[in-house]
């Protein structure tokens, strides 16, 4: 039997568009053009793609949301993921190596950053 799902809203990729913009001035990344959209991107939830050259990136947002997967997706901690990911690009590391650090670093910030955020309330 299918799994159900939901689509992904365009509130939630407005969102993740915010806090990429958010974030780039943070990780020096200004230099950058960035296109944003949603995706079929299998399981994961975002994906970047980026030109190094040309420093030109499009960051994607799955399409679609299995509901069990819900309470794990997680629009701002997958912005600050991606954008690692652009951060690590220019360095010459396995991929392995770099989603083991980025998925580790970007749980951090989104973790720090919920926290603050509950601080000041």
């Amino acid at each position: 039997m299918p799994k159900k799902t939901r689509k992904t809203t365009q509130k939630e990729l407005a969102r993740y568009q915010a806090h990429c913009e958010e974030w780039l001035p943070v990780f020096g990344l200004t230099d950058w053009r960035i296109d944003y959209d949603t995706s079929d991107i299998g399981s994961n939830f975002g994906r970047a793609c980026f030109d190094r050259e040309n420093r030109i990136a499009s960051f994607f947002l799955t399409d679609t949301v299995i509901p069990e997967a819900e309470i794990s997706f997680d629009v701002e901690e997958t912005a600050i993921h991606e954008l690692l990911h652009l951060s690590f690009s220019d360095l010459n590391i396995s991929d392995r190596d770099c989603e083991t650090l980025v998925r580790r670093i970007a749980y951090a910030l989104a973790y720090a950053e919920k926290k603050g955020k509950a601080g000041e309330e």
